[in-house]
């Protein structure tokens, strides 16, 4: 496994002084970049749109730019002036003023303090404040047409309840902005979830809610003309509570600074019963769980800008926790990103010396030491696998839960990572917390499906707060293809099928039948020759 230590997938956790709320020293550094930083500026935003959605709202969008190292974000300007920092292709322009007309260009920067040149600029005009009065000498005119305009609609409209969340998505004829009023019974005093954007594909969660409990909620949306329309209102059930796994992780996490501020993106997992993401920081270490620190973010989006987070310290951690229908969380997948350093540089681990057992020597000093890969368990499509050695082999495109026996690491508060190298990813490499189980039978996290095909790196450090001392395994997760058998029952298949068969059947009936015809023919050409010699 020499070779693995090349690829400088190594963690550091300094010393922490006292319990781990209190530390103000450790870190935990993953290099993402190998070789020679990039010298040259990620390619120029294409396809810049510009589209108004109401009297004081304007949305950007642009194609991802490409560049030998990851891009960190997008700089949006406004008539020249910057008006947005985002890790995302979308950015909404809010506040503007009515009928008034906006021009945009966007730019691009990697990690490295390369930034592109600016995209051709886009113009567009907000919409009016509201329809003018139609003019009586003109009933065919804009006027009387713009008065007319319809009132907003729902198209599609699906709520999906738990024990704890609901999740509520919905889409509109035109875009608007959105109140959610809902509460116990024929109250609605529980909560109200509001937003000021204008769109018209929608998605947003309830949370706190009590298992078991009928909730009424109302649906207002408000149009770029101001006009206030109540498009749904009805009652809901959560369920019962009941055991579930671990929710997935996100997916490619990464942090970077720039200047004083920090660039968040990952991809959120795909389960069933999905709710929402909570990004939480903590400027002393990675929040453990998800009150531990400021939060930052919460929703369901990819990316978040965290501005000005570097403005009182040198570096922001950073996990992310997903949410389940059910209130559950994730083990939480975590960052960092330092002032001034845009790629962490390589720092191995420091030096442990093994404990020699003496007469005095406990049983518990020794077992931070004896954590080996095999004693790591994986567990995928419920099939439980435990490395024979220090590789092992998990399918493509299928989640996994990787965790440690409760009985392998010392007893008392400790921190314990998984850090997984992607091979082609952007980063490069991944980092989750294992978290016990509510039966404190093990240390787990459930991480999302891999797709790259091959071999991915990986390494578990156990860091033991109170001896501070840390182990670090390593091994190796190999990924196979999966079985593909032909979908059953697939109408399309068994028609492409039947044809192929009957245009098989019909060549052979064609050549079947000139074959008799030929062969008839030839006998009666012999029969017909054979007649004069016979007189």
């Amino acid at each position: 496994m020499n070779a693995w230590f090349k690829i400088s997938l190594w963690l550091l956790l300094l010393l922490p002084v006292g319990a781990l709320a209190q530390a103000t020293s450790q870190s935990f550094t993953v290099d993402q970049w190998f070789g020679e930083p990039p010298t040259e500026p990620p390619s120029i935003p294409a396809n810049v749109m510009a589209t108004p959605v109401a009297s004081s709202q304007i949305d950007i969008s642009w194609d991802a730019s490409t560049h030998t190292a990851p891009v960190v974000g997008y700089q949006v300007f406004r008539d020249l002036v910057q008006v947005a920092t985002t890790a995302g292709t979308f950015f909404a322009d809010t506040g503007l003023t009515a009928s008034t007309t906006y021009s945009y260009t966007v730019r691009s920067f990697d990690g490295f303090g390369n930034i592109s040149s600016s995209s051709l600029p886009v113009a567009t005009t907000t919409f009016a404040l509201s329809p003018p009065a139609p003019d009586p000498e003109d009933p065919t005119g804009p006027s009387r047409q713009a008065s007319q305009v319809p009132l907003p609609t729902l198209v599609e409209f699906s709520l999906e309840p738990g024990s704890h969340n609901a999740r509520l998505a919905f889409t509109t004829s035109v875009p608007v902005w959105y109140s959610i009023s809902y509460g116990q019974g024929e109250t609605l005093t529980e909560g109200q979830i509001q937003t000021d954007r204008f769109a018209s594909d929608h998605v947003t969660v309830l949370t706190d809610l009590e298992p078991g409990t009928t909730y009424t909620f109302e649906l207002y949306v408000t149009d770029r003309f101001n006009r206030e329309v109540l498009l749904r209102q009805g009652m809901f059930t959560t369920s019962e509570r009941f055991a579930v796994e671990s929710p997935e992780n996100v997916l490619g996490l990464q942090a970077n600074a720039v200047d004083s501020d920090v660039s968040l993106r990952w991809q959120n997992p795909s389960f069933t019963g999905f709710a929402y993401v909570r990004v939480v920081r903590n400027h002393r270490f990675y929040p453990l769980d998800p009150w531990d620190g400021f939060v930052v973010y919460e929703g369901v989006g990819n990316d978040f800008f965290d501005t000005r987070a570097l403005l009182e310290f040198d570096r922001q951690y950073y996990t992310v926790f997903v949410y389940n229908l059910n209130g559950d969380h994730s083990s939480g997948a975590i960052a960092s990103a330092v002032r001034g350093v845009r790629i962490p540089p390589l720092t191995p681990p420091p030096v442990v010396p093994e404990p020699t057992p003496t007469a005095t020597s406990t049983p518990d000093e020794l077992v931070l030491s004896t954590v080996r890969v095999s004693d790591i368990e994986f567990i995928q499509q419920d099939e439980l696998i435990v490395p024979p050695v220090d590789t092992v082999s998990l399918l493509r495109g299928v989640p996994f839960i990787v965790r440690l026996p409760y009985e392998t690491v010392l007893p008392h508060l400790k921190v314990i990572i998984f850090t997984l190298y992607v091979p082609e990813g952007q980063p490069a490499t991944v980092s989750y917390l294992l978290r016990s189980n509510p039966e404190q039978t093990h240390y787990q996290a459930t991480i999302p499906a891999l797709t790259t095909q091959g071999e991915h790196p990986f390494t578990v450090t156990v860091y033991d707060v109170q001896t501070e001392r840390q182990h670090t395994v390593v091994g190796t997760i190999t990924l196979t293809a999966p079985d593909e058998p032909l979908p059953a029952g697939d109408p399309t298949l068994l028609l492409l099928l039947y044809l192929f068969l009957l245009s098989v059947a019909g060549l052979f009936a064609t050549m079947l039948a000139r074959w008799l015809w030929f062969l008839l023919y030839r006998r009666r050409r012999e029969a017909a020759e054979d007649k004069p010699a016979l007189s």
